[in-house]
């Protein structure tokens, strides 16, 4: 499911996003990246950047599938909360997703 729902919400976002929605990717992001390389649990820092991804997307529904993607999650970190490399792939995929965020002006305009 994530696989087919997260590219979308991620284009959605990467259009649509505003100056504000753009902040709180990088809050997000820098939370879990944070929690991450402190060796806590990171679950709800990563919720959160999946959450304001949602947010920026400017499409509710997607605002209400994210949920269930929040769930995956939760028994994603339970898994593989004991590998290392785990940590190291969570945070270069959400890393490339922030940046992308970035590479487009508020509202859909492009970067020079």
């Amino acid at each position: 499911m994530r696989l087919i729902v997260e590219p979308e919400v991620v284009r959605l976002a990467v259009l649509r996003c505003k100056e504000a929605d753009l902040k709180e990717i990088k809050k997000a992001y820098q939370e879990m990246e944070n929690a991450i390389l402190s060796g806590v649990n990171h679950t709800q820092a990563d919720i959160n950047f999946h959450n304001s991804i949602a947010k920026a997307s400017g499409n509710p529904i997607m605002e209400r599938i994210i949920p269930v993607i929040n769930n995956g999650i939760e028994g994603g970190y339970t898994k593989t909360k004991d590998n290392p490399e785990s940590s190291e792939v969570v945070l270069k995929h959400h890393k490339q997703i922030m940046e992308l965020s970035s590479t487009v002006m508020p509202m859909g305009q492009k970067k020079r």
